[in-house]
């Protein structure tokens, strides 16, 4: 083979491999095309990623001021809690103190519930008018009140001067 024919074979072989690439450049447009579609459609979708995203910033952010306000309620829950465990137990302090002064209460009704007949008969057969009986039992009374207060003092000063009285 000689030089030209060579030639001619390389350049055959040239020319087809350009036909070739032409129409592998053809197809790598019209892939382009296909590619620019695409990526116009990628542009949309990653623009709505940039929504989505900032919405998503939006809920943090108002799910961290809800976490805060969340928070602070449970605080405010506690001291309420708190304070209504030192209401009830109050409460239950004033419950036990009504009751014993219920039962005291009823042990001066039963001591005391003969006396105004006791006192009736008494008036009837002394034949003293009761008028008298309630000036002496209220100056006894005072009497009475007279001396605690005196040994309320004395115990202070640490003096004992009065003698008990029988009234």
């Amino acid at each position: 083979m000689t030089v030209d024919q060579k030639l001619d074979l390389i350049i055959n072989k040239l020319d087809d491999h350009k036909k070739l690439l032409t129409a592998h450049s053809a197809m790598l447009n019209q892939h382009a095309g296909y590619l620019n579609k695409y990526d116009k459609n990628f542009q949309q979708i990653d623009v709505r990623f940039d929504r989505l995203e900032t919405r998503l910033d939006n809920l943090e952010l108002k799910v961290d001021g809800l976490d805060k306000r969340l928070g602070n309620l449970e605080n405010t829950t506690g001291e309420i809690l708190q304070r209504l465990a030192s209401h009830d137990n109050q409460l239950a302090e004033l419950r036990r103190m009504v009751y014993k002064l219920t039962e005291k209460v009823e042990e001066i009704d039963e001591r005391t519930k003969y006396l105004p007949k006791l006192y009736d008969n008494v008036d009837k057969l002394v034949g003293e008018i009761p008028e008298l009986r309630r000036d002496r039992v209220f100056t006894t009374s005072r009497i009475r009140d007279h001396e605690t207060r005196l040994e309320v003092v004395e115990n202070r000063l640490g003096v004992k001067v009065t003698a008990d009285a029988d009234y």
